[in-house]
């Protein structure tokens, strides 16, 4: 099966960090080989529920470190 190259179809637009809250790793790799077979060079950060996903947004516990915490564009 012949690949889209959506890259050559799609605005060029910079990268955007995207934060997802999803509890079954299943669902995570799911999401993460969809993205990676859309060619779309987003960044998608996952977290396991409303509460990481408060911490995370908020840069608390283990996502103080705004490096692993970048504010998202996409929720």
């Amino acid at each position: 099966m012949n690949k889209f190259d959506y890259q050559n179809y799609i605005p060029k637009i910079k990268s955007v960090n995207i934060l997802v809250a999803e509890d079954d790793p299943d669902d995570q790799l799911l999401t993460r080989e969809a993205f990676d077979e859309s060619q779309l060079q987003h960044k998608l950060y996952f977290v396991e529920d409303g509460e990481a996903l408060m911490d995370f947004l908020c840069r608390r516990g283990k996502f103080a470190d705004p490096k692993i915490s970048p504010r998202p564009s996409i929720i």
